[in-house]
């Protein structure tokens, strides 16, 4: 998704929150790198924490 994409989906919702977070992050919301293989890994591995930015992120939201 582009930034203009993002930003046009939400254009209409006054409790609107972006967040744009740098680096690598999967759909299930782990620290991702460009190898196919490790990102597939990453959806079998129930130890990996959730992605700390987007820890940070909601924290600092509430």
């Amino acid at each position: 998704m582009t930034k203009e994409d993002a930003l046009a989906l939400y254009a209409d919702n006054e409790k609107q929150v972006t967040l744009r977070l740098d680096g690598l992050m999967n759909h299930v919301l782990v620290a991702a790198n460009d190898n196919p293989e490790d990102n597939l890994a990453s959806y079998q591995n129930p130890s990996l924490a959730i992605h700390k930015e987007l820890i940070n992120s909601i924290i600092e939201y509430t």
